[in-house]
């Protein structure tokens, strides 16, 4: 195997004091695994490997346009890939709040962006108690992404620019979609 065989992949996050990890991954006719790119990710961020299911990696930098899967082929060079959490099970969360520290974190950066963004709206309250999460003396990641779990829309992911198809043709056979 020689050198050549891999490539330098700039993965982005949405965390402002680390914006972007960069992994050394083996490339086979310029292209990589998702499931390899992704486990490499996580371990990088240190992410436990019971948690690695809770996050994925994204086409589209800070606006997704899709969800890599596993096993997707990623062609380089590619400058757009992003890590986000991919969990919407409030069980699910509130267990990798408890058991690992790290995706305890990169939850709060993604609760963080989502109310920066306004991808979610907290009420007023709300707000209030999520500006007092961010001083250090008072509160704690942990505590600020329970608060964001009382959000609405918290447990939902937001494409933008998404366009409903009414009509989806499968096997020459039409399925119409109410809308």
């Amino acid at each position: 195997m020689e050198l050549s065989d891999f490539q330098t992949v700039e993965v982005h996050t949405l965390d402002k004091d680390s914006p972007s990890v960069k992994i050394l991954s083996k490339v086979n006719n310029n292209q990589l695994l998702t499931t390899d790119l992704h486990r490499k990710v996580c371990d990088t961020l240190g992410l436990s490997k019971s948690s690695h299911g809770a996050f994925a990696l994204f086409l589209g930098g800070l606006t997704p346009v899709r969800k890599l899967r596993p096993y997707d082929c990623i062609t380089l060079p590619v400058t757009d890939l992003t890590f986000q959490k991919w969990c919407f099970d409030p069980k699910k969360e509130k267990e990798l709040l408890k058991t690992d520290a790290n995706a305890a974190h990169w939850l709060f950066v993604q609760a963080l962006n989502q109310v920066e963004t306004g991808k979610i709206r907290p009420t007023k309250p709300q707000l209030q108690e999520l500006e007092e999460c961010l001083n250090p003396a008072f509160c704690t990641e942990k505590q600020y992404v329970e608060i964001c779990h009382t959000v609405e829309k918290y447990f939902e992911f937001c494409l933008d620019n998404c366009r409903l198809l009414t009509e989806v043709t499968c096997l020459d056979h039409p399925y119409r979609v109410s809308t």
